[in-house]
């Protein structure tokens, strides 16, 4: 067996087969053994599992992320932009409210044809608009494919691969023949798409202008709009000659077609890191965040990247850079939350060794935190140990495996600060269960090795992994804490009982360990609990920059400055008059609670929209650079409707009291905020 063909077996033994399809067993990661006879030619026996994974293309082969999807190269993307809610697509042949379309510069035979194509997109439908330049217009009533006609080729991403259609769309010859929408191959192959619509409309010169509508349901592929790959073209010549925006054929080899999230991974992070051609090493399709639709997660380089219509509204994504290679992303139900978490397995340099760390990450809210993380293998030159881990629901069990090169008496290297250190095959303990509890794995049930030697201590510090989840206190539902305090607040603010607080956390923000009650009552933000100011005072701030109680989206906690006590973060959206139009303002605000009371320390514009315009910019927490806390990561989005020509205000400079959005096309491309002791600043 060469090592083409070892990935398969050595992966579903010893990486990760977490129960998926299969009933729902264990996982097992790491470790040297991967039971069975194995032949290891083209590789020594001590490679890691992780390379191996590499070279079948990542972790497709395995059970649970059903369409996880091996790297393919890269071409030039097709983009399907999405409707807004409050614009139409008027299926009339008519293209005036259609972006620039693009030319389908890959051509076929000796096509005379030239034409032009554009893609958008809504939850129930999928649009096409075409411009062709034609001579002649061949069609019949048969909608034969050797006729002239525009044809779609669109795969959708599957457990076993993909599920490919070619469509044929069909114009129609005015009084002559009707519009056909026809499926040409796939499963579907000779039907007419249900519910499908093409009207088109002559061209000033020869040729004509078309649109398509065609319902998702009518591809039996419903809800899923993300890790698309498609193409669309004009087939003329008795079906031997056509012009196309990229190749047809094999799924693989087509194009990929973005959705607005992926078009927001391209513009603000792949393209400005200059890895834009860049096919993922790793690329899931999994539902591991707020609604049941699924989110996509894919690692560009040592960039891992989530994103999804439903994910933090479908306005921005989640990116981290893990520091090192990525050498598997799988997507599994672990925590018990219903949805799935991320198992990600990544190395690391440290001091001329390299370090293989697994870890599980949850999405508690719209960015992960790492619940568990262990340190599996350890190699420098030759030398090298290894773990093995087995990892089911609820429970994880680490069990010490071989080591070659090193030995209780030469081993000498650090342990790392923030993830279990890596069990020795000489040390006290044989294997290590970890349990869920409280949202984390925590160390349970250990087995003692006998005869074993405890371990010389390292000379050096901790070494710290970066990036690491950095702890933030305990955030759960609120309950009934110091409510005499809630009764004086409601009296004195004259709120009656029977108003209900939209938010309401138990978390620590101030003072002593024990947790405060944080609440948002109409606008009025409420801190207070039993250790809070002698737990008969309450502090309120409200957020008088919001017109309505509906304005505020979203309010949590989390320690951003390190200090140990949380934050509290809150989302909303202001709406401020300019000139007879208003401007919706989309924010995020952070407060401290110090002792003079609740205080805004961070403010900044995410987002803004006008009408039918509307520019979206990128903010998230980032593990900071100090060690301490997070640093606020912020980048250019995407806009809609307008451009740097008919976009009405300037940009602005960073420091004022609201930080400024950063514009697409702006001379800041990225700018990144830090605690100075008292607040958040660039």
């Amino acid at each position: 067996m060469n090592r083409a063909h070892i990935a398969p077996v050595v992966l579903l033994a010893a990486m990760v087969a977490c129960g998926g399809g299969a009933g729902g067993q264990d996982s097992k990661v790491g470790g040297d053994k991967t039971g069975g006879d194995h032949d290891h030619k083209g590789g020594s026996a001590d490679d890691s599992i992780g390379e191996a994974a590499r070279a079948q293309g990542g972790f497709s082969v395995l059970g649970g992320s059903d369409n996880a999807q091996p790297p393919t190269t890269l071409g030039p993307p097709l983009m399907a932009r999405l409707v807004l809610d409050d614009a139409k697509v008027k299926v009339d042949g008519l293209l005036r409210e259609w972006p620039k379309l693009s030319p389908a510069k890959l051509e076929t035979g000796r096509s005379k044809a030239k034409a032009s194509f554009a893609i958008q997109y809504d939850d129930t439908k999928l649009y096409i608009a075409g411009d062709v330049e034609a001579a002649t217009f061949v069609r019949t009533d048969k909608a034969a494919e050797s006729e002239d006609h525009a044809r779609l080729s669109i795969a959708f991403p599957s457990a076993s691969g993909f599920v490919h259609h070619e469509v044929g769309l069909f114009a129609g010859k005015a009084g002559e023949t009707a519009g056909v929408v026809r499926f040409l191959s796939g499963p579907k192959r000779g039907e007419v798409a249900s519910g499908a619509k093409i009207v088109e409309a002559p061209h000033k010169g020869a040729g004509y202008t078309f649109e398509v509508a065609i319902p998702w349901s009518a591809f039996g592929e419903t809800g899923i709009h993300m890790g698309l790959r498609g193409a669309l073209g004009y087939v003329t010549e008795g079906g031997k000659a056509s012009v196309a925006t990229g190749t047809f054929g094999s799924p693989r080899a087509l194009p990929q077609l973005l959705t607005e999230p992926e078009i927001a991974v391209l513009e603000g992070l792949l393209e400005p890191k200059g890895i834009a051609d860049t096919a993922p090493a790793f690329d899931i399709l999994a539902d591991v965040a707020g609604d049941a639709s699924k989110e996509r997660i894919a690692v560009y380089g040592h960039f891992l990247t989530v994103c999804g219509p439903k994910f933090r509204d479908g306005k921005q994504f989640f990116f981290r850079d893990l520091g090192g290679d990525v050498l598997g992303v799988e997507a599994r139900s672990v925590s018990g939350r219903g949805k799935d978490d991320l198992l990600v397995r990544r190395r690391i340099p440290v001091e001329g060794t390299t370090r293989e760390l697994l870890e599980v990450w949850s999405f508690r809210g719209d960015e992960p935190e790492v619940i568990f993380g262990q340190e599996i293998a350890v190699a420098k030159g030759d030398k090298r140990i290894a773990n093995a881990a087995r990892i089911g629901k609820g429970e994880i069990e680490i069990t010490t495996d071989k080591a070659s090169g090193w030995d209780f008496g030469t081993y000498r290297e650090a342990t790392l600060e923030g993830a279990e250190p890596i069990l020795l095959p000489w040390g006290t303990v044989r294997s290590r269960v970890y349990k869920l509890e409280g949202g984390k794995f925590v160390r349970g049930k250990e087995v003692t090795q006998a005869g074993a030697t405890p371990p010389p201590v390292a000379t050096r510090e901790p070494e710290r992994v970066l990036p690491k989840d950095v702890p933030t206190p305990k955030v759960s539902a609120g309950a009934d804490i110091s409510g005499r305090a809630l009764e004086e607040f409601r009296k004195a603010r004259g709120i009656g009982a029977e108003v209900k607080p939209r938010f309401d956390l138990a978390v620590t923000v101030a003072e002593d360990p024990k947790p405060e009650r944080v609440l948002l009552l109409g606008r009025d933000l409420l801190v207070f609990g039993p250790g809070f100011r002698g737990g008969s005072r309450y502090e309120y701030l409200s957020l008088d920059q919001f017109e309505g109680d509906g304005d505020i989206q979203d309010v949590t906690a989390r320690d951003l400055n390190g200090d140990g006590n949380a934050e509290i973060i809150v989302r909303g959206t202001r709406h401020i008059q300019n000139g007879g139009e208003k401007v919706e303002s989309d924010g995020i605000f952070v407060y401290g609670v110090e002792e003079r009371g609740i205080r805004r320390i961070f403010a900044i514009e995410t987002g803004r929209s006008q009408a039918k315009n509307r520019i979206q910019g990128m903010v998230q927490f980032i593990p900071a650079k100090s060690g301490r806390g997070f640093d606020i990561d912020v980048r250019p989005g995407m806009a809609k409707g307008w451009t740097e020509k008919t976009y009405p205000w300037p940009e602005d400079p960073a420091g004022g009291s609201i930080e400024p959005l950063l514009l697409p096309w702006g001379k800041t491309k990225s700018r990144s905020y830090a605690w100075n002791g008292t607040k958040f600043a660039p």
